[in-house]
């Protein structure tokens, strides 16, 4: 047989595994599956895991299973879809963090006026028993350690303790990694490195015309120390969000300026990975501090959807058309975002 008659075959075979706008395997670029979705323009559309959330906030995943809170509620369900399962309900404060271990399910509640105390809860994934693990007038955000240790942080007021704590396995009493009374310590971020924590300065008049705040680390024995300052993180819905760490870096976005930066661990200053452009909060307190992470880059909102600013600079690539999130996450494969919509869907991320 000639080489002519084997060469017709290949380029046939090329062309059906051609990448195409709309070709949901391969959309855009070779290889990007929509796991699902649609393909539209090159980006892959949403695929709705569950509807009907009317008081969504915040949102984690494991390996197999997605949870959020909807209200005092604490659900999950399968990252393949089908049926939501209640695990349990808040009985203190309002939800505004939740993390897993896999076998449990950690919120962060707020003290609200129909409840005097907020907290640490603990719900097994199972749907069991909830249970409050530590007491705090403002806990705000929660987060497992390569250890399994929980960390949280809770505000402090003139006079009443905040502080960064800290539970590990097999201990009864939470250890504080560090003194925040007086300060408004919100988002929290953990890796094999230490705790990491944006440290807000309280909000009187312009948070962007204020003293900025700061982004600290503690890894016990050491003391805590700073390691950046800036406008950082969330302000308003999105306090307790705006902090995220990926491999070896911590990422953020500047609530003023709408820039992207990171953080390697060990370097002495960040760097502005990119601008991306956003409308200003409704509330005139900056740009949406909303951040999550991986291997490739930051995942932020824009006015276009949510986008990835790859870690290494560069333009910003589309991943979640039209999306505005209250809450997102990301594995190996997609991106999770709870809308405002009250709908919990999936989207398939590009390749690098």
């Amino acid at each position: 047989m000639s080489l002519a008659r084997l060469a017709l075959p290949a380029v046939l075979l090329a062309a059906a595994c051609a990448a195409t706008p709309e070709d949901p395997h391969h959309c855009g670029a070779q290889g990007y599956d929509c796991l699902g979705g649609t393909c539209s323009s090159g980006v892959c559309g949403p695929v709705t895991l569950v509807s009907g959330i009317k008081s969504g906030f915040a949102l984690t995943v494991d390996s197999t299973r997605v949870y959020w809170v909807d209200g005092a509620n604490v659900s999950r369900v399968s990252k393949s879809g089908g049926p939501a399962t209640l695990l349990g309900t808040v009985p203190g404060g309002t939800p505004l963090s939740i993390a897993t271990d896999g076998t449990y399910a950690y919120v962060a509640a707020f003290e609200t006026y129909a409840s005097a105390w907020g907290g640490i809860y603990r719900i097994p994934t199972d749907g069991s028993e909830v249970t409050l693990l530590d007491a705090a007038l403002y806990a705000f955000a929660v987060a497992v350690d390569p250890k399994g240790c929980v960390d949280w942080s809770y505000w402090g007021e003139p006079n009443k303790p905040g502080a960064i704590a800290r539970l590990c396995p097999g201990s009864t009493k939470p250890e504080i990694l560090a003194d925040e009374t007086d300060r408004t310590p919100t988002s929290l971020a953990v890796d094999a490195t230490g705790t990491f924590w944006i440290e807000n300065m309280p909000i009187i008049f312009d948070a962007c015309a204020e003293a900025p705040g700061a982004l600290r680390m503690v890894s016990p024995p050491s003391p805590p120390v700073t390691v950046a300052r800036g406008n950082l993180g969330g302000v308003g819905v999105y306090l307790g969000t705006g902090l995220a760490a990926a491999g070896d870096a911590l990422y953020w976005r500047d609530v003023c300026s709408g820039t992207v930066y990171r953080l390697p661990h060990g370097a002495s200053s960040p760097t502005a990975l990119a601008a991306v452009a956003s409308t200003p909060a409704a509330d005139g307190y900056g740009y949406s501090g909303l951040v999550t992470a991986d291997a490739l880059g930051a995942y932020v909102t824009s006015d276009a959807g949510v986008v990835r600013v790859p870690k290494d600079g560069g333009p910003a690539v589309l991943v979640a058309a039209g999306q505005s999130p209250v809450a997102m996450a990301v594995d190996d494969t997609r991106i999770y975002l709870l809308a405002f919509t009250g709908a919990l869907v999936a989207v398939a991320k590009p390749p690098r």
